[in-house]
């Protein structure tokens, strides 16, 4: 089977398909690639609402909705990263099983905004590019990790942040190994997708590339420069669509609701928060509580903040 050129893909929860939306209509409105030369595959979890499914489908014609039900057990969505993080951070482990079919997986998360043309990265050719941190790798996996106990890797090297990856299909190993053995050291050390993946790197011998950061220009609120980034991503929170009023996002936010997609909603979100808190104060134990929220906040549909 000759293999496509390229997948793009994103992963996102149901309720923040107007994210999706938002990083579908800036890749339309910057890249340059002919829309036929490749695919876009969203991995969603969760019940998708028609109406933002007719809107996300009507951007682009090459649109490819997978439904994803993690394989993971209780104990790591109960776990630090579990709680911390989306649970469909480690869908992104599927883009290796894409190579089986794709030349070229570009991976993105869903807050983050494109404002220039990104042809450049996809030109890259080496086996994972991605944007590197000059902070070791050990850093990350103290912090989103519960039970890492190996003695075998290298955690001074520099960290690449995963939300924007590109990868080759000339990784020497068999793709779907890599992502089993990502879902299962997931589950064995209790770990977030970052730090996983540059384990992953150096398990499988996968030779890097360092991008430039226009690439993934991760900002702050009060930062001035946000015009020169090719891909902007937001550090933590706010997001684009809860506190950082920036015309780019808006006028495509504005697209996505003329095509008939749901917004964001800022008041529903924080009246929610408030009920939860008042509960979750009477609950003795931290982690508990933690529990509570996020579980609550999946339940009306949006994702707790910590």
């Amino acid at each position: 089977m000759q293999k496509k050129k390229l997948a793009i893909v994103l992963c996102s929860t149901s309720n923040q398909m107007f994210a999706v939306g938002n990083v579908l209509i800036g890749l339309k409105k910057h890249f340059s690639m002919p829309e036929n030369e490749y695919d876009i595959i969203l991995y969603i979890g969760g019940k998708i609402n028609i109406k933002d499914e007719k809107a996300v489908k009507s951007i682009s014609n090459n649109i490819t909705i997978k439904n994803y039900k993690s394989p993971l057990s209780k104990e790591f969505r109960n776990s630090n990263a579990g709680l911390c993080w989306s649970q469909m951070a480690p869908a992104r482990f599927e883009c290796f099983s894409l190579l089986n079919e794709y030349k070229k997986v570009l991976y993105m998360d869903n807050d983050i905004l494109i404002q220039k043309d990104i042809i450049d990265i996809v030109n890259m050719s080496e086996q994972l590019c991605a944007t590197f941190e000059k902070k070791p790798i050990i850093d990350n996996v103290k912090m989103h990790s519960e039970k890492f106990d190996s003695n075998k890797y290298n955690l001074e090297t520099d960290l690449f942040l995963s939300g924007v990856f590109l990868l080759n299909d000339n990784i020497n190993e068999n793709y779907n190994k890599i992502v089993q053995w990502c879902y299962k050291m997931t589950e064995k050390w209790l770990m977030a997708d970052q730090p996983l993946l540059n384990l992953a790197v150096q398990e499988f011998n996968i030779k890097t590339l360092a991008f430039d950061e226009k690439y993934q220009m991760i900002f702050y609120p009060n930062d001035t420069n946000m015009k020169n980034g090719y891909i902007l991503h937001p550090c933590w929170s706010p997001k684009f669509w809860n506190g950082h009023n920036y015309e780019e996002w808006n006028k495509n936010n504005n697209e996505w609701i003329e095509l008939g997609g749901l917004p964001y909603d800022d008041e529903y979100v924080s009246n929610k928060m408030k009920e939860i808190n008042k509960i979750a104060w009477w609950i003795p134990i931290n982690k508990w509580r933690d529990i509570y929220r996020v579980r609550q906040a999946e339940k009306f549909g949006f994702r707790w903040i910590f």
